[in-house]
Order: C-alpha cells, then sequence, then structure tokens
C-alpha cells in the first residue's frame, strides 16, 4: 500500500513538471529568420534597399504582410506595415531605409484565415554590408612562427 502512495506522488510530480514544460514550449513560438540582402545607391550612402526573402509556408498563403519597426514588439505608431504582398511571394524590397539604424522586422501570413508569423528578426542597414565581401588577410606561418 505504502509503494503504491509513493509511486502515485511521483507519477503526480511528473504530471506536474511535464505540463509545466509543455506550457513553457507552446508559450513561444520561433519563426524562421529571413535571408537578407542589402545594396546601397551611388548617389546617397545614407539610403539603403534592404530585401527580405522569408520561407515558403506550407500552404500558399492567403494575404502577407512585411512589418519594420524601430521597437521588438512592434508599438502602434513604431512600425510600418507593406503589403498586402502577392500570396506567392516570398521576397520583398524596401528602398530608402537609413544605414546605422536597427530596425525589426516581421512577416506575417494568413493561411487558414489564421495569422502567423513567417519570419522575424531584426537588421541594421548599412553599405558597408552591402559592399563586397572583403578577402580574409593572409597569415604568413613561416614567419609568425609557433
Amino acid at each position: 500500500m505504502r509503494s503504491l502512495l509513493v509511486i502515485g506522488r511521483f507519477f503526480f510530480l511528473a504530471i506536474v513538471v511535464l505540463g509545466i514544460l509543455v506550457y513553457m514550449k507552446g508559450g513561444s513560438s520561433r519563426a524562421a529568420t529571413a535571408v537578407i540582402s542589402q545594396s546601397c545607391g551611388d548617389v546617397a550612402a545614407s539610403a539603403v534597399r534592404v530585401t527580405f526573402d522569408w520561407p515558403s509556408p506550407a500552404v500558399e498563403a492567403q494575404e502577407t504582410w512585411l512589418d519594420l519597426g524601430i521597437a521588438p514588439g512592434f508599438p502602434a505608431g513604431a512600425f510600418r506595415a507593406y503589403g498586402p504582398i502577392a500570396a506567392k511571394q516570398t521576397t520583398y524590397s524596401v528602398e530608402g531605409l537609413p544605414a546605422g539604424v536597427k530596425l525589426y522586422y516581421r512577416v506575417n501570413v494568413l493561411e487558414h484565415d489564421k495569422w502567423h508569423v513567417a519570419a522575424a528578426g531584426a537588421v541594421t542597414p548599412s553599405c558597408e554590408s552591402a559592399a563586397k565581401p572583403r578577402p580574409t588577410p593572409a597569415v604568413d606561418v613561416i614567419s609568425a612562427g609557433p
């Protein structure tokens, strides 16, 4: 009888811990990040064109919007929405973004009458990051020694 009581308490504790883990895991949705490319015009190095390329949704989207904001929570008045974007389109470019200002982005997709975030992250537009990659400097192993 006593062993059944111990097993019952252990089982109850295991269910509570499992419930907490499921609750914690379910509360965080991790969206993918978009592949980001940047380019700058010759005239205005302070205005950057940023292209966002996000993963295709499993089901064709009914509607897609790209939000760009200055705060990660996208509070009202602190972001701009671009859309609706064509259903099959998974790339969108925004021109004239200020260089050196960290911006947060999220791609909202409507599928089966439910919205979800398909991609999210942050980008700091920069003409330097839009430039060609710099080669890694060569290391002189012979004169550097062990």
